[in-house]
């Protein structure tokens, strides 16, 4: 082979190594990834919510990729409401934010939180907020794209308030305590969330005593009182056994065993007239809720708003 020959086989050779050189050392492009804008806010209740109702102490962000997971972020005391987060476009994602949990979550797949559970106390607004949950499944990735993770609370409200108009003019209650019995004390963190035993239960959950109870004890236009609120967590126990078509056959005998399961309302009240006092031994008005007559649901993130109507001697 001649000199110009071997030179242009030179020239070809190197040629060939730079065009193998590129193609190992090619790099994705950057615009396969989007940043992603998630921000998490706290829903209300279907009607008023206090401001600490809305309070976010705490964070758990989940973001899973064909059921595994992609990111986790935990931030306590938490006061942020966006990030910006590098996804790949094009790609499903399913994101989860649980707040006011107290502690990380620790799971490695989707299906893992469905074996979540979380141990709580009675249900009452303080500084660490009620536990809270939003999820937004299969989201598929594109640019300049923003997904806002609405909160909704495993806790109900209930808005209690008295209404005197039809008692006889001789008889006085005074309401000492309102308390919530037969409140979950383990929260699904997916999952629906119903007591299955009086093991799975807070006896006697959120309480108001003495001068809590108050507003229960005021007289305002047409003889209604004031209102206090109780909150506690999601029971849901399904239609009444059978149907019934007063607000005093909700009731069930201390064997039943929808007793232990099914959550209430139960006031204390101090019992006067002219032939009557209850002394140490006062009337006891219990009802459990529901969405109407005949169900037992409580439901999370529900406002529940109930009047006691006591008629004649308030004894019946």
């Amino acid at each position: 082979m001649d000199r110009k020959g071997q030179l242009r086989c030179a020239v070809l050779s190197m040629m060939l190594i730079l065009h193998s050189s590129c193609r190992q050392e090619y790099i994705p492009d950057a615009a396969e990834t989007a940043m992603i804008s998630i921000s998490v806010d706290a829903d209300t209740f279907e009607t008023r919510a206090d401001s600490m109702e809305d309070r976010i102490h705490d964070l758990n962000l989940l973001i899973f990729e064909n059921g595994e997971v992609h990111m986790s972020v935990w931030k306590d005391n938490f006061n942020e409401g966006r990030f910006e987060v590098p996804l790949r476009k094009g790609e499903r994602y399913s994101i989860y934010a649980f707040a006011n949990l107290g502690k990380k979550i620790h799971v490695l797949y989707h299906e893992d939180l469905k074996e979540e559970f979380i141990k709580v106390a009675a249900p009452a607004l303080s500084d660490s907020g009620i536990p809270m949950i939003s999820e937004k499944k299969e989201i598929i990735v594109r640019d300049g794209m923003s997904v806002n993770l609405e909160l909704t609370r495993f806790a109900a409200k209930v808005s209690i308030r008295m209404d005197r108009s039809r008692l006889d003019k001789d008889v006085a209650l005074k309401v000492i305590r309102a308390g919530i019995g037969n409140c979950p004390a383990f929260l699904s963190l997916t999952g629906v969330n119903r007591i299955e035993s009086r093991f799975d239960c807070i006896e006697n959950g959120h309480t108001l005593y003495a001068e809590d109870c108050t507003p229960l004890n005021t007289a305002g236009k047409g003889g209604l009182s004031g209102e206090v609120q109780l909150y506690t967590w999601e029971n849901m126990q399904g239609d009444f056994p059978v149907p019934i078509s007063e607000d005093e056959e909700k009731v069930f005998d201390p064997d039943d065993p929808l007793a232990e399961t099914c959550t209430f309302v139960e006031l204390e009240i101090e019992y006067s007239s002219e032939e009557l006092t209850s002394y140490d031994s006062n009337l006891i008005y219990r009802f459990y809720l529901g969405d109407g007559l005949d169900n037992l649901d409580v439901e999370r993130n529900c406002h529940y708003s109930i009047t006691v109507c006591p008629e004649g001697d308030g004894l019946s």
